[in-house]
């Protein structure tokens, strides 16, 4: 469990170019609208509960710290996705610990991009257990 939390730690420090890279790219997708409508189209990120059970490619993530995820190791994911066949991608957050260990694990493979898709489950508490799994499985 050690060697999952130094990732996160690690994973989690930014650097001003990181923070420079994440705002070019909003711009530089923004520039690719062709109407004003898409100009002006909901870019910001999505969580997991909002698109579960919709298959979508995982194209890679960043780890950050969080201020209000439901994490209990207050660290969250945000990954790039999108869907087959399609350029346009979202970023999708969670702080699931289930979906922060695949993604480690993920990593350390280098296995990307992966097909995936988010589920979630009532437990006996009213809470909702959040996973990301293959839609193939």
């Amino acid at each position: 469990m050690q060697d999952f939390v130094t990732w996160l730690v690690g994973k989690a420090d930014t650097t001003d170019e990181d923070q420079y890279a994440l705002m070019a790219s909003i711009i530089a997708d923004i520039r690719q609208s062709s109407s004003p409508e898409e100009v002006l189209r909901e870019r910001s990120a999505l969580h997991v509960r909002d698109i579960l059970n919709t298959p979508l490619v995982l194209h890679g993530f960043e780890i950050r710290q969080g201020d209000f995820e439901d994490s209990e190791l207050n660290y969250y994911a945000a990954m790039t996705v999108g869907r087959q066949g399609r350029e346009d991608t979202r970023v999708v957050t969670s702080g699931a610990t289930k979906v922060l260990g695949k993604l480690w694990v993920l990593e350390e493979m280098g296995v990307w991009p992966q097909v995936i898709w988010f589920t979630g489950k009532q437990t006996s508490k009213g809470y909702q257990s959040l996973d990301m799994v293959s839609p193939t499985v």
